[in-house]
């Protein structure tokens, strides 16, 4: 997030990048917002025209406030996402010192995660709306509910808010949320200028979890949500119990593999429909070199405990792909990935198939497992507990498990 910006309330920091891969985000809370700094200039400048790119993925379809600033009747401006109660409608007010007020509004698509960039020009009484990320369509028609002309525009008495807007010096609505990088100016987007833009975001590094294009993979049915939901209170319960039990570590096995690994796996899936990309806490740098020191020695066996937030060396946003590669687990030497150790108990312990076959690495496994404990458990259990908890916190992070919930909520009702 560019600065200065000063958060303000409830505000967690920490969460994965909404677009691209560089950066993060912040959640805001119902109470929680970011004040902005805007030049001294900027309130009385605002007839040259000017924008606001933001990228932001919404925990809720009920109207609420992007940001704004302004004083009753005199100079303010506003965007609204939801506006109106119609999801994923997004609204731009600006109203100059007379009253004369110039609102319009998009319909976005249907992506969750957005970079939207809103403009005006108010000499030519014109706003205009683009969706940035790579995986939407970047033609929004402009609807205007009032085109009066503003043209006498006076400084902001006070400080733009994002989360709300600021009226008279009072917050008035919220935004609940995730908000990644803002920015503002004095210029106005014509269509040619945000398609150049928009073409900045069409390599890789735009869209390194690659989404497709909005549209691409169908909303989850009635029947999708009800198995991510009971899924997801399986796995929130295993995460919370002090010690993983018998079935737990098979039920584990088949959702992650569920989830992750099979042919249509679910919840990556799901993540292409609703444009959410999906990160995990990998491991950084200088976990990596510790590993490989003490690698270096050959331990008997090596098992990194901690998953999540919670890394003893940190942690870096990391895509599915290299999330499922990467090990936690070394029996002489030899990484155990994610992945593979996912496969190894739903196809080898009866999770979801059974195997009585072990390769020479398996039983290796198996005869470590069984000699070691953590916390009074077998170390394949501990690991997969482990595995869960990082999952689960990922997820959290993402906002899609949230998005699942108001989903199935909705078409429950």
């Amino acid at each position: 997030m560019n600065s200065p910006f000063t958060l303000k309330g409830q505000v967690l920091k920490g969460h994965p990048p909404i677009i691209g891969g560089d950066g993060g985000s912040v959640f805001l809370t119902r109470n929680g917002y970011i004040e902005a700094y805007t030049p001294d200039d900027f309130g009385q400048r605002i007839e040259e025209g000017l924008y606001f790119s933001i990228e932001m993925q919404s925990d809720s379809l009920e109207e609420q406030v992007l940001l704004g600033t302004g004083v009753t009747d005199r100079t303010a401006l506003r965007i609204r996402l939801h506006a109106d109660g119609v999801p994923h409608r997004v609204e731009m007010m600006v109203r100059d010192d007379d009253g004369n007020v110039l609102a319009g509004y998009a319909e976005t698509s249907i992506s969750r995660a957005k970079q939207l960039l809103c403009t005006a020009d108010p000499r030519s009484n014109l706003l205009a709306f683009y969706e940035i990320q790579p995986w939407a369509n970047n033609h929004l028609q402009t609807h205007y509910t009032k085109q009066d002309g503003p043209i006498r525009f006076s400084n902001l008495m006070h400080p733009l808010i994002i989360g709300g807007w600021n009226v008279d010096g009072q917050r008035q609505g919220h935004f609940v949320g995730r908000i990644g990088d803002v920015q503002t100016g004095l210029q106005w987007y014509s269509k040619s200028a945000a398609d150049k833009l928009k073409k900045d975001f069409k390599n890789p590094a735009a869209n390194p979890t690659n989404l497709p294009q909005i549209g691409q993979v169908s909303l989850p049915d009635f029947e999708q949500l009800r198995r991510l939901h009971y899924d997801i209170k399986r796995l929130q319960k295993i995460s919370q119990k002090p010690l993983m039990e018998y079935d737990d570590l098979y039920d584990a096995a088949i959702i992650l593999y569920r989830w992750f690994l099979d042919e249509k796996p679910m919840i990556k899936r799901a993540c292409a429909a609703y444009g959410i990309q999906l990160w995990f806490y990998g491991q950084s740098g200088v976990e990596k070199n510790y590993t490989d020191a003490v690698l270096t020695d050959a331990p008997r066996f090596y098992f990194k405990a901690s998953r999540g937030s919670h890394k003893p060396f940190g942690f870096k946003w990391v895509p599915l792909d290299v999330f499922m590669n990467e090990s936690s687990l070394f029996p002489d030497n030899k990484p155990i990935s994610h992945e593979y150790f996912i496969k190894f108990v739903r196809d080898k312990y009866g999770a979801g198939h059974y195997d009585k076959n072990r390769t020479v690495d398996q039983r290796k496994l198996e005869e470590l497992a069984n000699t070691l404990q953590f916390t009074t458990q077998n170390v394949l259990y501990h690991h997969m507990q482990q595995l869960v908890r990082g999952v689960m916190e990922s997820l959290m992070a993402c906002g899609v498990l949230k998005t699942i919930q108001l989903d199935f909520n909705e078409k429950s009702s």
